[in-house]
């Protein structure tokens, strides 16, 4: 019983230190993401992901922190939130190219359509001054 009244006490502990955490460094985080064309949601996805990285290099034995807590949240969120800024920043790209892909098609499809529009005139021409003709 003791064992289980233990554990459930550490476990409030980590949700504690976990609220304080996330508490105390996401505005840091909020700034970053807010002043580099992101939104609200946007760095609460990000800080999310840089508390998860956190926690989950913190359970690796070989794991040695050599800066301020502060100092690595910061440096995973800026870096996850590059790597998000650089995949919609492809993405955007991809789009804008899809968008162009079919220009060229058009055109030539442009181009026959005349070409038979121009033959359908001359042959109506033609039938015009063959009927008169009659």
């Amino acid at each position: 019983m003791i064992l289980t009244n233990s554990r459930s006490r550490n476990c409030e502990i980590k949700i504690l230190r976990l609220k304080q955490l996330y508490k105390a460094h996401y505005p840091m985080v909020l700034n970053l993401v807010l002043t580099n064309s992101g939104s609200e949601q946007e760095a609460k996805d990000v800080y999310q992901e840089a508390i998860i990285h956190f926690y989950e290099r913190l359970q690796q034995a070989e794991f040695v922190l050599v800066c301020k807590i502060k100092t690595y949240l910061y440096a995973v969120s800026k870096r996850l939130w590059l790597k998000r800024l650089a995949e919609q920043k492809k993405q955007i790209r991809m789009e804008a190219e899809d968008s162009f892909a079919g220009i060229d098609q058009e055109i030539f499809d442009l181009r026959v359509r005349r070409k038979i529009l121009k033959r359908w005139t001359r042959r109506f021409a033609l039938w015009g001054s063959h009927a008169a003709q009659l």
